[in-house]
């Protein structure tokens, strides 16, 4: 289930130098990061907020993510660094949790979050054992983003690294969401955070 995330790792200890590596990282989606795009980010924040308008989008510092890393050090850390991340919180409580490590990874490059059918109903199975009480309230204070009156929000962080991924994270996020039927008057928030500063 973690293949995912080791052969991102090898891919970038390797610096895609050979071709069997540049076939890999095609085929995964995984794209050179070496300077911060603006255009490249709002092309990638435009398409999610065409699939959910009420979003709220905000582009992390580097420090603003070593910040969420430690204060959320209880979980593995090579969990809370990941590229791909999806909190779902309920009430101020972390309630389900997913990153890209824990989608498995096929052979046409394509993530499953629905792995063990935790997308089949809202809110989705966590994929991270939740054995630490995690509040929104923690992410409030490091990215000051304003407190939402819904009682369910998903923070989505995502990086233009995993730029395709990404996207079809966030897709995946938002049919889950329509897909439970829930009235207008119960929308969900979701607050995207772009990482690129801190993977630079």
């Amino acid at each position: 289930m973690k293949q995912c995330c080791l052969l991102l790792l090898f891919l970038m200890l390797t610096g895609f130098l050979s071709s069997c590596s540049t076939v890999l990282k095609k085929l995964y989606g995984i794209e050179d990061l070496k300077a911060f795009d603006p255009v490249k980010v709002k092309e990638s924040e435009r398409y999610m907020t065409d699939l959910y308008p009420s979003a709220t989008a905000i582009i992390s510092s580097d420090t603003s993510f070593k910040k969420f890393i430690d204060e959320f050090s209880e979980f593995n850390k090579n969990d809370v660094s990941q590229p791909i991340q999806i909190l779902y919180f309920k009430n101020d409580s972390l309630i389900s949790y997913h990153i890209n490590c824990y989608a498995k990874g096929s052979l046409n490059g394509h993530l499953n979050w629905n792995y063990d059918g935790r997308m089949n109903s809202y809110p989705p199975k966590s994929a991270v054992q939740l054995s630490v009480r995690k509040r929104l309230s923690d992410l409030i204070s490091i990215y000051e983003f304003p407190k939402s009156r819904e009682s369910d929000v998903i923070v989505f962080f995502w990086s233009t690294l995993l730029n395709r991924q990404s996207k079809e994270a966030f897709k995946v996020v938002v049919d889950n969401i329509e897909n439970s039927n829930f009235p207008d008057t119960n929308r969900k928030q979701i607050i995207i955070i772009n990482i690129d500063k801190a993977y630079l």
